[in-house]
């Protein structure tokens, strides 16, 4: 029998607060950890952890937390990802270089703008279809550009 949906707020905060509770403290580490490492995939939150005053990318806790991550590359784990991508953003940040090009917003709106055309890219064949070169170049049907030039 399946549950109704919760009526109002109140009732969802109950509803959540009653399955968390009956989660084990590995159930609650393991979504935690997958949350965070999946949030590695967007450019806003990369940028986030670069500027914000918490000053995250020189808090050894936070850099030892990075690589701890790493075992979502395992694929026992890699496959609860949805965005692959995350992956890659975590050998990145702990390389100092790359942590140090997120303060660049036109780094990030590079990255942006990489993903965006990636995404195209893939829905377009995974639908059948040619790739229209404007999804391709969302800037203006321009080409891409690249930090710094």
């Amino acid at each position: 029998m399946s549950q109704a949906p919760p009526s109002d707020m109140q009732d969802m905060d109950a509803l959540l607060m009653q399955e968390e509770a009956s989660l084990t403290e590995d159930q609650k580490r393991f979504l935690l950890d997958l949350e965070f490492v999946q949030a590695l995939a967007n450019p806003g939150y990369l940028r986030h952890l670069a500027t914000d005053e918490r000053k995250y990318f020189e808090d050894e806790d936070f850099l030892a937390y990075l690589n701890y991550l790493k075992y979502w590359k395992r694929p026992e784990y890699a496959k609860f990802i949805t965005y692959p991508n995350c992956l890659y953003f975590l050998d990145r940040l702990l390389d100092g270089n790359f942590r140090e090009h997120l303060f660049n917003p036109v780094v990030i709106q590079f990255i942006e703008e990489q993903q965006q055309r990636h995404y195209n890219l893939y829905r377009s064949r995974r639908i059948g279809n040619e790739p229209n070169p404007s999804l391709l170049h969302p800037a203006a049907g321009g080409t891409p550009t690249k930090p710094g030039s």
